[in-house]
Parts: C-alpha cells; structure tokens; sequence
C-alpha cells in the first residue's frame, strides 16, 4: 500500500526518514489476537514494525524488530480465501491475517525486508545489556549475580529511597513519548496509594534531572528490586496500549545500568502481555 494512506499516528513515526529510506507498508485484517480490528505492518531498512488495535480503540499497540534479533521467524502462509504472516518476535508468536488483495504488498515487504542493509537513518538500536553479567535461574527469571564491568566501581549513594526511585523512573517512562496519559497517571498514584512522602521526591527529582542520572544509582538496588522495577516499568509502558520505542530505549537503558539481560525482559513481558488481555475472560 501507499505509505501516504497510513493512519497519521503511524506515519508520524517515520516523518524523518520517509525521503531517506524506502518504506514499504501493508494493512492486516484484523486484530494480532484474530479481534476485530486493524493493523499495519511497515518495513523500513532493517527494521520492522508491527501497529495493532482492536475496533473502537484509538491508541496503536507497537511492536518492533530485526530479523535475526529480535525477529526470528517471517513466513508468509495461504489457504484458500487468506493469507497469514506468522512471525515470533521475542519469543512470542504472532500470526497476522491478510486479505487476498493485499497479498502481493505483502510479498514485495517481506522480500525487501528479508533483503535490507542497516542504514544509518533507521532509528538506532538500544544497547544491549552487558554479557559478561554471570546469571542464575530463579522461578523462570535470570537474576543477574554480578554488575557489568564498567560499573565495578563503587555506586554513589543514590538521593531517593528505592520506592521514591521507582515513581521517578515510571514518571519518566509515561513521559518518554511526550504525552502521560490519564491511565498512566492513575497508575501511577494507584501503585503508591498516593503517598506524598514517595511521590514528591521522586516528583522533584523528575523535574530536575535526566533519566540517565536516575539510572546510574541502580547498582546500588539489590537484585529483588532491580527486577520488581523493570516489572513496574514495563507494566507502565504497556498502561496506555502503545508500547512506543522511545519506552522501549529507556527501558532498555535502566536494564544496562542494572546489569539486567534480556532474557528477563522477555520473561516480564510475556506475563504481563498474558496479564492484561482480559478479553480472553469475556469469551
């Protein structure tokens, strides 16, 4: 399909490299979980981004990703009267319905897709967590033993208490794509009973430093709550149905100052994603 009749909200994503890199976009029938609803799927360089959501929503659901990283299967599957993309994207699979007129869009995006170069305009990956952190299994989640080696040094003492620590860090999170929804706010008031002794340092320091400031003081967090606040960050991200790639890059940077792996990442995200599709209760 034309690019130019993506819904606003999708194509404001890509306003700066349109001119730059080819794009190449096709729209789904339906709903990733088989609901009514819509959905697109856009290649652009190396990347691929999936937006979903359900009919009568207004938000995008955004999912991201390179073939070999974070992509490992895009096949494209017939029968008789529809077509399916089945992908697994961070270990989870997806499989995304096509009518028989959009086949062919389809073909082209996944064959210049599957032949991409990287391209310095696509929006840059996140770093990833340090590998040298040694790891051990608990309940399904690694928890990291060890912090990465540019950290060894001892931590400053961090200004904020580790729950005051986690209200600025989901402050930043639902602000990262530049609006905090009404959701997100009740969240965040929900998740600490409105506590002004919490909610107010954590509200001055939000306002007077950068994320990344927060972030260093995270070696000083015991592993229990390292993980308890990637839960929260994650959970929050999700609140407003638009898991948006600027969430995903802070996320992903508080998880390398942590010394967290990805593998916990993708363990939190498969449970909440599980957690918080609650039309499966409506059947």
């Amino acid at each position: 399909m034309n690019i130019s009749f993506l819904p606003e909200k999708v194509k404001n994503d890509f306003a700066g490299i349109v001119d730059k890199i080819p794009l190449f976009a096709t729209r789904t029938n339906g709903n990733i979980s088989g609901e009514p609803g819509e959905g697109y799927v856009v290649a652009c360089g190396e990347r691929l981004f999936i937006y979903i959501r359900k009919a009568g929503e207004d938000s995008f659901l955004k999912l991201a990703g390179k073939l070999g990283a974070e992509i490992s299967k895009l096949e494209l599957r017939k029968d008789k009267f529809n077509s399916f993309l089945d992908i697994d994207m961070d270990g989870k699979p997806y499989s995304l319905k096509f009518s028989s007129s959009e086949v062919r869009d389809l073909e082209t995006l996944i064959e210049n897709f599957k032949n991409a170069k990287p391209a310095d305009a696509v929006v840059p990956e996140p770093q990833q967590p340090d590998t040298s952190v040694r790891e051990q299994k608990k309940d399904g989640i690694q928890m990291p033993t060890g912090i990465q080696e540019h950290s060894a040094v001892p931590a400053v003492k961090s200004p904020l208490t580790p729950l005051q620590f986690l209200a600025a860090a989901m402050m930043y999170v639902a602000s990262a794509d530049g609006v905090v929804s009404e959701e997100e706010d009740k969240y965040i008031l929900q998740i600490f009973s409105g506590n002004d002794a919490v909610l107010q340092p954590a509200l001055k320091y939000y306002k007077s430093h950068t994320p990344d400031q927060l972030f260093e003081f995270s070696v000083g967090l015991d592993e229990n709550q390292k993980l308890c606040i990637l839960a929260n960050l994650v959970e929050i991200a999700m609140r407003d149905e638009s898991y948006h790639r600027v969430e995903q890059i802070m996320i992903r940077n508080f998880m390398e100052k942590a010394g967290i792996s990805i593998d916990n990442l993708k363990a939190i995200s498969s449970v909440l994603l599980v957690k918080n599709n609650l039309s499966v209760l409506d059947k």
